[in-house]
């Protein structure tokens, strides 16, 4: 998401490990762009939660409150 098409690295496989490649471009993104990007992926999770599970609305507040 941070890369602009490839501009700065090559795209990193999707594989859900945090290996070496990855450790290496977390230190050549910006850390305030990195957290915004990883703030609104977790409230999209907490979103998708409550959208397929009503009974879940509930805690919705306080899952925002840590994001």
């Amino acid at each position: 998401l941070l890369n602009r098409v490839e501009t700065h690295y090559d795209d990193l496989k999707i594989d859900g490990w945090i290996g070496s490649k990855t450790l290496q471009v977390v230190y050549l993104v910006e850390q305030k762009e990195l957290l915004r990007v990883l703030n609104g992926l977790q409230f999209m999770r907490y979103f998708e939660i409550v959208k397929h599970n009503h009974s879940q609305e509930r805690f919705f507040a306080g899952w925002i409150k840590r994001t």
